[in-house]
């Protein structure tokens, strides 16, 4: 059995990217396993830190879907498997469907309804009034009947294809109400390997119960990261007295940064960090004594959740400020024990405590190690393999 990985997306034409290091990561899981597999990019940009690991293919945007089908018409056998990342429903992609559906396994990666609907949203506020019928029925679609591309076609999709490969289980359980007979196998985001040595940074004797770094990593403002929160528990905060707390946050460009940067109250200090490569950042991660994963999923409608960044914390041994449920935590409750757990919504962050939690479990810095461990079990795409490899191999009998 060959394994085909598509991305339609920019998402690989960077080799350093966080999606591109997840996408390779799976890739040789599986060919460790036994598989053949190979990575393949559709993309109109041509990539500028191409891996020799994905196979790129340029199109002309006019001509995206021809050079699509004659690539699949080429390039695949009927026995192979087309792991295809969902890349929202529309009447093209159905047809997609239609001819290759029999071969195809999708990767969903969000509640599509909900994010095609915000970005949809988003769309209509960008608009000028206008006295025009169209304007008038697609507010009606937009705000009142929610209808979008995805709730004309995605559910049909769903029907042409073998089964879905979904990073949580509440994702699953969405695409399975979408579908009541779809296939689908959890694999939760990870990484390809940790590594268990002690970082000399972690295990030396910082002042952890006076002074404490953290870092929260973010790619842009959207809402559901939570920034805002965490600035209005900083206003809310007790004071620390004697004690402080650095807050880095690493990802905003200098634009993004104003109003962030230089921000302090009640013993705290903000500063922002500029962007990272994943290089830089996994390299700076073991200089923190806690990292803050997403503050604010509610707002998307999202209870569980695994993202990225917050398996890069975990690799670098650094306990976690966690506002959902996470999938890999889930799976493998011994790992919950090296995290903080806040409620998913807008309430306060009692940052004085999270402090003192921080004392009382990483104080002895052996800790970080068994949290490396805990990790090694619950995020190495290697311990998922045979079983990704079986639900593969069934969803053709």
């Amino acid at each position: 059995m060959r394994i085909l990985i598509v991305h339609f997306s920019h998402f690989l034409l960077s080799s350093g990217s966080g999606v591109t290091e997840k996408t390779l990561s799976i890739a040789r899981a599986l060919r460790r396993g036994g598989a053949d597999v190979q990575v393949v990019n559709f993309s109109p940009k041509e990539a500028q830190q191409a891996s020799q690991e994905v196979t790129y293919i340029h199109y002309d945007v006019h001509q995206k879907w021809e050079v699509i089908h004659r690539w699949f018409e080429s390039n695949t056998a009927p026995e192979d498997i087309i792991w295809m990342r969902y890349p929202f429903a529309d009447k093209y992609f159905l047809m997609l469907t239609q001819r290759w559906g029999k071969q195809m396994v999708l990767e969903h990666n969000t509640i599509e309804t909900q994010e095609v609907l915000l970005l949809q949203k988003k769309s209509f506020r960008s608009l000028s009034f206008q006295w025009r019928k169209s304007y008038f029925i697609y507010f009606l679609q937009t705000f009142i009947l929610k209808n979008t591309n995805e709730t004309r076609y995605g559910h049909l999709i769903l029907k042409n294809v073998l089964g879905g490969i979904c990073v949580t289980h509440e994702i699953a359980q969405f695409e399975k109400r979408r579908y009541s007979d779809y296939r689908t196998f959890v694999l939760p985001n990870g990484v390809d390997k940790v590594n268990t040595e002690v970082d000399a940074r972690i295990s030396s004797n910082n002042p952890i119960s006076k002074h404490q770094k953290w870092v929260m990593v973010i790619g842009s403002l959207a809402d559901w990261h939570g920034l805002d929160r965490l600035l209005k528990s900083i206003v809310r905060s007790n004071a620390l007295r004697l004690k402080s707390i650095q807050i880095d946050i690493m990802g905003l460009d200098s634009e993004q940064a104003k109003g962030y940067h230089g921000y302090q109250k009640n013993g705290i200090s903000l500063q922002c960090c500029g962007k990272f490569n994943p290089k830089e950042l996994e390299s700076k991660l073991p200089e923190y004594d806690l990292a803050i994963g997403s503050l604010a999923l509610y707002k998307i409608g999202i209870k569980e959740a695994c993202p990225l960044k917050v398996r890069e914390y975990w690799k670098a041994g650094i306990p976690v400020l966690l506002a959902y449920q996470d999938t890999a935590c889930l799976e493998n409750p011994e790992l919950n024990g090296y995290n903080y757990t806040i409620p998913n919504n807008g309430s306060s962050i009692q940052l004085h405590a999270v402090f003192e939690w921080v004392v009382k479990c990483f104080s002895n810095r052996a800790n970080h190690l068994s949290l490396k461990k805990a990790a090694q079990v619950a995020i190495e795409y290697e311990k998922k393999a045979a079983e990704m490899l079986a639900f593969l191999s069934n969803l053709q009998k």
